[in-house]
């Protein structure tokens, strides 16, 4: 179970609902990187790795937890092992994933030395994103099919170059940059949840999605993430206490924001942060 399956919940939408406070849904901003038919999630997955390398040639002291193709691969190793029936198919793939995620180790420790990536080089960036995204659904839905190793066509490429160009890299700076953060234990109450991104002392979520409509679908989202990090923050783990919760719509270049603080306030805060710990306990007990 997925933070996203969790908030499909109708007894978690009326929780979190509870400590929503009023909010602007639709945002007057234009969009600048228009979709060009390939598939979104696919975009938004590749974009999420290539923004992290570029984060991290930014700021070398961007802590980095590993990559979800890696967790693919662990997957991949258990297959194996359990000697499927189609065991010398599974190892063909677990070898090119395995060179897949090797190459791009390789690479990105070339680009984190780069000073000024020219627009070739940023290309060679978007396409190891891209490959590595299509490993990703190995580990989320354990899916191994056709697309794992198919080919990027060049729109896909440019797509990501365009969507990198428009990043306000000085607003996704910090002091502190956590990518891919995860929240201790309380991280496997839903299926290993991590985020995007804590800026200092921001959340940030990344959509890429074609209109620039905070749904409530993404602010409860947000609300789950700040607090299991709340929650693993007080468990020890090494996060900063989160003041604001930020969406940042990619193809439009915009981040909006949320502060925290209303949510922590809020009389029934510490009721609905129990109750979300204790559905998500109670899912993972009968799933597991």
């Amino acid at each position: 179970m997925s933070v996203c399956d969790l908030i499909k919940k109708s007894e978690v939408k009326d929780l979190l609902d509870r400590v929503i406070p009023p909010y602007q849904r639709m945002l007057r901003v234009p969009i600048r990187v228009a979709p060009r038919g390939g598939r979104s999630t696919l975009t938004g997955t590749a974009f999420d790795y290539a923004l992290r390398f570029e984060l991290q040639r930014r700021c070398p002291s961007a802590r980095d937890r590993g990559w979800v193709a890696e967790s693919a691969l662990r997957v991949l190793n258990a297959r194996l092992s359990v000697a499927p029936v189609d065991r010398a198919l599974m190892a063909r793939i677990a070898r090119r994933a395995h060179r897949r995620v090797d190459n791009a180790r390789v690479f990105v420790r070339k680009h984190l030395r780069r000073k000024n990536p020219d627009r070739a080089w940023m290309g060679r960036l978007a396409e190891h994103a891209l490959r590595l995204a299509r490993l990703d659904p190995i580990y989320r839905v354990g899916y191994i099919g056709d697309e794992l190793f198919a080919e990027s066509s060049p729109q896909q490429i440019d797509e990501l170059l365009d969507l990198l160009a428009c990043v306000p890299c000085d607003g996704l700076i910090g002091t502190e940059i956590l990518l891919n953060p995860t929240f201790g234990r309380y991280s496997s109450l839903v299926g290993g949840a991590d985020a995007d991104l804590i800026i200092d002392h921001r959340l940030i979520d990344i959509k890429v999605t074609a209109e620039p409509n905070v749904e409530r679908e993404m602010v409860r989202q947000l609300i789950v993430y700040l607090i299991l990090a709340h929650c693993a923050r007080n468990d020890g783990e090494p996060l900063p206490p989160i003041q604001l919760m930020q969406l940042y719509f990619a193809r439009h270049g915009h981040l909006w924001s949320m502060p925290a603080e209303p949510i922590f306030t809020h009389p029934a805060y510490a009721e609905i942060q129990r109750g979300i710990l204790q559905i998500a306990g109670r899912i993972w007990q009968q799933q597991g």
